[in-house]
């Protein structure tokens, strides 16, 4: 069973400080350490009601990038919150400028938990206690957003590219049109594409 997340017409939760928010960025992060995030599990099955006439696959493609996106985004942020050359204030902006609309497709695309934990950092880290306080919370993000690309990248068709690459035998989850030619299972499948001979 998936880890429960909002829905993407739920309000995301709004917290009354950064340390509330910390917490439960924390806590969400336990969370789906060892458990698939919900927005994870319904976009790879087709779950989630988004996507063209009736296919979900780029909705997925888009998603499972833009998440490996958002978190080399969010770790050059965590760099310069870390750099006292650059002033909160600063780095804040750069924050606003940064994530808005990488967060906002993603909460649209199942992933409004991590939609509303960036709307909360971009509201509350400018009145952050201390340069300490912000770096703990966009470090504490950056953990979750490694956690989530972990989980899209684990489940990720990567061998979808065969068919592309003109390899007959296409992925390992169809049949093959290549006379004598077998097809290794999802289970035994290396992730690279047969060799064209």
């Amino acid at each position: 069973m998936a880890c429960k997340t909002l829905t993407t017409s739920e309000t995301p939760i709004t917290y009354a400080n950064l340390l509330d928010l910390i917490e439960a960025i924390i806590a969400a992060t336990e969370a789906i350490l060892a458990q698939e995030p919900e927005g994870v599990h319904d976009l790879r099955t087709g779950k989630l009601k988004i996507g063209t006439m009736n296919q979900y696959y780029t909705t997925w493609d888009f998603a499972n990038s833009l998440i490996r996106d958002l978190s080399m985004t969010w770790f050059s942020l965590l760099r310069t919150f870390e750099d006292p050359k650059f002033s909160l204030d600063q780095c804040c902006a750069l924050v606003e400028r940064f994530d808005y609309a990488t967060s906002n497709f993603l909460r649209y695309s199942g992933f409004p938990e991590m939609g509303g934990f960036a709307a909360n950092l971009s509201k509350h880290l400018p009145n952050a206690s201390s340069r300490d306080e912000a770096v703990e919370a966009v470090r504490a993000f950056l953990k979750y957003l490694n956690i989530l690309t972990a989980w899209s990248f684990h489940y990720f068709p990567w061998n979808i590219g065969c068919a592309s690459a003109g390899s007959p035998w296409a992925s390992p989850w169809s049949q093959s049109s290549r006379p004598g030619k077998t097809q290794s299972s999802p289970a035994t499948f290396s992730g690279r594409c047969p060799s064209r001979s």
